[in-house]
């Protein structure tokens, strides 16, 4: 009998360690030339399934009661849920949480293509886990977190001037324009706090993020319920068969982070033909 156990075991390792198979690359430390080990696929699909599912729990539960002070407690539930998540398993994945920020990364160059085939269906599932387990707790047919165009974008299309609103619908034109500049501004911020000129300054990333969307949430939930995440916008809208204008918050964050990115790559971020941080060293 325990050689059948062994047997199994045997087999049951065999098969995990394929399905979490890791990948060695080639790094230059000094003039040596050395074989890096990377975090195995599986764990870096469960840190992202865990951190987007804490996210979503956390987050949309800021969202079940309606608030006088308007999206105080969404802003804050979303963002510490956010500091909560990088603190626990930023260490091991970057915790990205947002397959625009993905996206972003990967264009970036600070993640591989590979890992990124793995993030993005750990951050749908985790979503979809962390919502699925927040709304079981919730009476029959009452939607948590669901996007709408708020009336923000309402006051926009009574008193707007602009031509295009006479000819279009101006507010899901503006929906649309708010959640690409506001992921693009949240792009950048994960750009300037990825790059390696602020290698050293990693001790208070999750703090800054978490307020970073906090403050983002604030202004723009009264426009377009503030999504930024295409996966933090699928679970709502699935579960409550609720379809409205979901393009906009899937479109809009790959949009903003994609030209977010292009532009901090390359406008702002140093190659080899010149080093803004080196310059300022030397005219110190």
């Amino acid at each position: 009998m325990y050689d059948v156990y062994l047997d199994a075991k045997m087999v049951f390792n065999t098969v995990l360690e394929r399905i979490t198979s890791n990948y060695k690359v080639d790094k230059m430390e000094g003039t040596d030339r050395v074989v890096v080990q990377r975090v195995p696929y599986g764990i870096l699909f469960l840190g992202e399934f865990l951190g987007t599912a804490i996210l979503m729990y956390i987050g949309c539960m800021g969202c079940v009661l309606d608030f006088p002070g308007g999206p105080i407690l969404p802003a804050f539930a979303f963002g510490f849920a956010i500091l909560a998540s990088v603190q626990i398993v930023g260490h091991i994945t970057g915790c990205h949480m947002n397959p625009a920020i993905s996206l972003g990364l990967l264009i970036l160059g600070k993640m591989d293509w590979r890992d990124f085939l793995v993030y993005l269906p750990g951050q749908y599932l985790g979503a979809m886990a962390g919502y699925a387990a927040l709304k079981v707790m919730m009476p029959d047919g009452y939607a948590i977190c669901v996007l709408t165009l708020g009336n923000g974008v309402d006051f926009i299309q009574v008193h707007s001037d602009l031509v295009f609103c006479f000819l279009f619908y101006c507010n899901f034109v503006s929906g649309f324009f708010i959640e690409f500049c506001v992921t693009a501004i949240l792009m950048l911020v994960v750009a300037g706090s990825n790059d390696d000129k602020n290698k050293n300054k990693v001790d208070s990333a999750p703090l800054r993020i978490g307020l970073t969307v906090s403050g983002f949430v604030f202004a723009a939930a009264p426009f377009t319920s503030a999504a930024l995440n295409p996966a933090r916008s699928l679970p709502p809208s699935l579960l409550n068969n609720h379809w409205d204008y979901h393009w906009i918050f899937h479109l809009g964050p790959f949009l903003g982070a994609f030209t977010a990115a292009v532009m901090y790559r390359f406008i702002f971020e140093e190659t080899e033909n010149y080093s803004l941080y080196k310059l300022t060293l030397h005219t110190k």
